[in-house]
């Protein structure tokens, strides 16, 4: 072999060796559609085209793995055979038989079937993709690196099948635009972070509720393969079989989003949890033109919050052409936007699809004051619920006094009358006291047996004291903390050190239930200034 020759062989060698590699790192993730009684194979062969160079294997999960390689040969590296009938009867026997022989058998077996194939993904970072759905053609990271950046910081995510629809509401106020806005602010604060692809995937980190409820969408499911993610699927296939064996079930007969809300909120009771996938990874073109708003608000037309590139489109039907066009009038822009009117009629031609960059008003976090030093344990209770508040709170601690700190002494006035004189403990007995308690007040002390107790206790004046030290606090504003500047935060909360939040999800929702109670009140009664917060009974629990 001649010299050039032995070079050339070596460099070879060296490709094929590299080409490999690519290879086996490419089977780490990878994007699967299941498919059951295929009448039309040309859907999933436009998905899995559109998906040529996005960094990731294409698998189809099927019953019929003969007619899928003979179809989809060329669009797809792996096909796996789905569970039989056998299995789905096998693993929910009391669904099989309710259900079979029923117009609707081919639907509930389908979905099982599906939610069977859940619980052993073939790649180690799997996305689970409808076969109505279309890859954006994108520069920059190939769609499986973003995938597995998601999957890395979470390990089951699903879209809110309200935010990936177009139903954001960024007009006037209620319930529907307060749960827009903490998207917004989701956003805002991603945005601010640094690059890009990181921060905009940071951006989905939890699933926004949708009235106190999950609302999700099967539509692309991310899955990394883990205990917790095979306790999502083990979770989704028994609330899919108590939701359709129930005596009464959803309107939507055999349909999964019912089980996949049903799913999440026992595995959040549980201490487990869903993610959110970001709508960009689910953009699910509105099936309507308009409708009513979901809080009972003027009707809406689609309107869609996204930040960073739109990846993965959805919906029926959608040709490729008609596909590309959207991709390209939705990723004109990748800054924080919104992309209005992508429905049916959008796509149709019976109206037009403009995307606008969103016009951003500037609000900082809601101040919360509150002490933790004096009782360590119930600190760290409040600490624990605050944090999951995150960025809607703004953290002004107050210095805690103490129960020790303060005296009470009973004295009469000029008139006879009786007093009660709060003097610090650190304080020189000839300065005047804090607080003077006036007579009419109630029993200042009580006999028991040969003790006497004082209702009006050292802890009490130190609880009010700490009121009194938040509204001087206030007052001051910015001098006297940063969070409290600038004409935004009129407002703020004071917590004592023994609040609790009743459970996850009202502790991270309160900083926006407050902001957008609080908008309405100054708008319908500008002169209020201050508003009591009705607490639960202490029978909900620490949590």
């Amino acid at each position: 072999m001649s010299p050039r020759r032995a070079v050339i062989a070596l460099l070879c060698f060296a490709r094929a060796r590299q080409q490999h590699r690519r290879d086996a790192a490419a089977k780490t993730v990878g994007a699967c559609v299941v498919l059951t009684r295929v009448r039309d194979w040309q859907p999933a062969r436009d998905l899995f085209e559109s998906l040529a160079d996005a960094g990731l294997r294409r698998c189809v999960v099927t019953d019929e793995p003969r007619a899928a390689r003979a179809s989809l040969a060329s669009v797809v590296d792996d096909v796996v055979a789905a569970p039989t009938h056998a299995d789905a009867a096998a693993a929910e026997p009391e669904l099989w038989a309710a259900w079979n022989g029923t117009a609707n058998f081919p639907t509930v077996a389908h979905r099982l079937i599906r939610i069977l194939a859940y619980a052993t993904p073939p790649y180690a970072t799997t996305l689970y993709l409808d076969d109505d759905t279309y890859a954006c053609p994108l520069p920059g990271d190939p769609l499986g690196k973003v995938v597995e950046r998601l999957a890395a910081r979470a390990p089951v995510r699903l879209a809110e099948r309200w935010l990936a629809q177009g139903e954001a509401t960024l007009e006037g106020r209620g319930a529907a635009a307060a749960e827009t806005q903490r998207v917004v602010d989701a956003f805002v604060e991603a945005a601010a972070c640094g690059g890009e692809a990181e921060c905009a995937d940071a951006a989905a980190g939890r699933v926004v509720f949708r009235r106190g409820a999950y609302d999700l969408q099967g539509g692309a499911v991310l899955l990394k393969r883990s205990p917790a993610a095979a306790r999502w699927a083990a979770a989704l296939r028994r609330a899919y079989a108590d939701a359709w064996t129930a005596p009464r079930t959803p309107k939507k007969r055999g349909t999964d989003q019912p089980a996949l809300d049903l799913a999440a909120a026992r595995l959040e009771a549980a201490g487990d949890g869903v993610a959110a996938l970001p709508t960009t990874m689910n953009f699910k073109i509105a099936p309507w033109c308009s409708r009513d708003g979901h809080d009972g608000g003027p009707r809406l037309k689609a309107a869609h919050v996204v930040l960073g590139p739109v990846r993965v489109l959805h919906h029926k039907g959608l040709e490729p052409a008609a596909a590309k066009r959207l991709c390209r009038a939705a990723n004109a822009r990748s800054d924080l936007r919104v992309v209005r009117d992508a429905s049916k009629c959008g796509l149709n031609g019976r109206s037009s699809i403009a995307v606008e960059p969103l016009a951003v008003e500037t609000r900082r976090p809601l101040p919360v004051l509150f002490s933790v030093d004096d009782d360590p344990e119930a600190g760290a209770a409040l600490m624990a619920g605050l944090r999951r508040g995150g960025a809607g709170w703004c953290h002004v601690p107050i210095e805690a006094p103490r129960a020790w700190d303060f005296a009470l002494v009973s004295t009469k006035d000029a008139s006879g009358a009786n007093a009660t004189h709060v003097h610090r403990i650190d304080e020189p007995a000839t300065k005047s006291p804090s607080y003077a308690i006036r007579d009419g007040l109630g029993r200042f002390t009580e006999s028991r047996g040969s003790q006497t107790f004082a209702p009006l206790d050292g802890y009490k004046i130190a609880c009010s004291d700490f009121h009194v030290r938040a509204l001087r606090c206030i007052a001051a504003g910015g001098r006297c903390h940063p969070c409290l500047g600038g004409g935004r935060n009129a407002w703020a909360v004071v917590l004592e050190e023994d609040t609790r939040f009743n459970g996850t999800a009202g502790a991270e929702r309160l900083p926006g239930l407050l902001r957008a109670a609080l908008d309405v009140l100054d708008e319908t009664a500008p002169g209020v200034n201050k508003v009591q917060l009705h607490g639960h009974p202490r029978t909900l629990g620490p949590d």
